[in-house]
């Protein structure tokens, strides 16, 4: 499991009995993370403005300054061991607690949030979009959002991803699905929906060896005057 103590966070493996440091200035006092079942992601969240935000991010990034390792017990100490286990008794109790208020708070599926665009910008929750996407991830969105009735093909979005035309097919093809997937990840997250549901893919009719990719926007797009 993963403890936040700012500004540490502890990483702790009952089974090998390790307690692993490591400094993390950037994370907030109100964060809670979750690994995902390989552990090489965390699904962190943050209370911002009485709101709960979610991220996805590779564990790498979060834990990146190692501190120090300390032992979770001490085999002799029979106490102390019942004392950890009730400590992380109540910890569970209060993360599961956590997760169902976090649940309870989320949009239903008759009420997701939305991306909006007003005046020619795209919002989540109100916040602009640059503040969840950067890099490829948010030009190749942008692209979407701004051709909402098209499909795109995965060549155009290489090209996107080749701004100054340098790059190899393979680090092309890395830096589209990259993009995609994050597009795909934080979406869901952020606007409580169904993963599956973000994008349509298909053959090309003129092509059947070129993909065409469209982003759901008549499901996740709403246009205010």
């Amino acid at each position: 499991m993963i403890i936040f103590q700012h500004p540490y966070i502890l990483r702790i493996n009952p089974t090998e009995n390790i307690v692993k440091r490591y400094f993390n200035q950037d994370i907030s006092v109100h964060t809670l993370g979750q690994f995902d079942t390989s552990q090489s992601y965390i699904l962190l969240s943050d209370e911002i403005d009485h709101s709960t935000m979610f991220y996805l991010v590779k564990t790498e990034d979060v834990l990146h300054t190692y501190v120090d390792e300390m032992n979770l017990y001490t085999v002799q100490s029979n106490m102390w061991c019942f004392v950890l286990l009730g400590l992380f008794s109540l910890s569970a109790g209060y993360l599961v607690y956590r997760g169902k208020v976090i649940r309870a708070r989320l949009p239903s599926a008759k009420n997701a949030v939305h991306i909006t665009q007003s005046h020619g910008s795209f919002y989540i929750n109100r916040r602009p979009l640059e503040e969840y996407f950067d890099g490829y991830a948010l030009i190749l969105l942008l692209a979407f959002l701004n051709r909402p009735d098209e499909n795109i093909s995965l060549q155009e979005l290489d090209d996107l991803c080749n701004p100054k035309r340098t790059a190899s097919g393979v680090s092309l093809k890395k830096r589209s699905e990259h993009a995609l997937l994050t597009i795909n990840e934080k979406l869901a997250i952020n606007l409580n929906c169904d993963p599956s549901s973000i994008f349509t893919e298909k053959r090309d009719i003129t092509d059947k060896r070129l993909k065409i990719i469209k982003l759901n926007t008549s499901e996740i797009l709403r246009v205010q005057n």
